[in-house]
């Protein structure tokens, strides 16, 4: 059987928070990434390599909080960047451990709107 590319890709993550702007520095600054750019009053937005990194102001709190979105990112330094993203003010789900997944080193946060922040690593 013949293997064939998806003819769709993941282009963009929208996220929801009655407060972009610090969401969007906690990204930014946790994965060492470019300055966010504003998109009129209710947008602004970074690049992650081929994907596209949103956030989009709403006034409902109830919304805001959910917490209903789970990222993963594939980063060099696991230790490192759970470390930031701590100090940025992450709560810790679990911390890198290599007994979730046989040959990665996982992690799990929760950035400040209560999204679920997930590292992946190579052992």
């Amino acid at each position: 059987m013949e293997e064939r590319m998806p003819a769709s890709r993941l282009d963009a993550i929208l996220i929801t928070s009655a407060h972009p702007e610090s969401l969007a520095e906690f990204y930014q600054k946790g994965f060492e990434l470019e300055e966010p750019r504003l998109h009129g009053p209710d947008h602004l937005g970074l690049n992650l390599s081929n994907t596209y990194l949103g956030f989009d102001r709403t006034n409902e709190t109830a919304l805001a909080s959910s917490g209903s979105i789970s990222i993963w990112f594939k980063v060099p330094d696991i230790e490192a960047t759970f470390a930031r993203l701590v100090g940025l003010g992450a709560k810790v789900k679990y911390a890198p451990t290599t007994e979730e997944s046989p040959g990665e080193i996982l992690a799990m946060l929760y950035d400040p709107d209560g999204n679920s922040v997930g590292l992946i690593s190579a052992a």
